[in-house]
């Protein structure tokens, strides 16, 4: 036996799991970060994503991303020698539809212009800004983030009084 080698024998005993999302549902082509834990010693890890989608022997979290809208079981299970069927535990993950962004401006005070727009969750926003629409268009990010599902709020800095356009774009 190797030094990397792995005796599924020594995994023995009892199994338990739990499993948690972190929002409560995730916008289509956005990211969802799952978390599963284990109690004991698990010689395997196997995730179903319900989309036809798995996969085996990664760690107790991971992100999955589903591109239809729906309604999805998540199965995370554990295997040992005790436990050649597994003992697992389930969620169901709620994928609702993207929704491009509607900026709404909240105003400019000095050189600040500051604007919203409500997120989605797990979706990666790209706020930008360019000063002309005459090509080639030069586009400046602003700010990049992950959205949890609530209200995101983007400040321009260097804002003056000449024209800007912005855009939000999902990446």
């Amino acid at each position: 036996m190797g030094c990397d080698e792995i005796y599924d024998a020594a995994f023995v005993g009892p199994l338990s799991v739990s499993l948690s999302a972190a929002y409560p549902e995730v916008a289509a082509y956005g990211s969802l970060p799952l978390a599963g834990q284990v109690s004991g010693r698990a010689a395997r890890l196997e995730w179903s994503f319900g989309d036809g989608a798995s996969q085996t022997n990664l760690s107790a979290s991971t992100f999955h991303t589903w591109t239809n809208p729906g309604d999805y079981p998540v199965t995370f299970t554990a295997y040992n020698t005790d436990n050649p069927a597994g003992v697992s535990a389930n969620i169901a993950v709620h994928v609702i539809p993207f929704q491009p962004p509607q900026l709404t401006a909240l105003g400019l005070s000095g050189t600040n212009f500051t604007m919203s727009f409500p997120g989605q969750a797990g979706i990666t926003y790209v706020v930008e800004q360019a000063t002309n629409l005459f090509a080639p268009i030069t586009w400046r990010t602003l700010q990049t983030l992950i959205s949890t599902g609530s209200v995101i709020q983007v400040t321009d800095t260097k804002a003056t009084n000449t024209m800007r356009f912005y855009r939000t774009r999902m990446q």
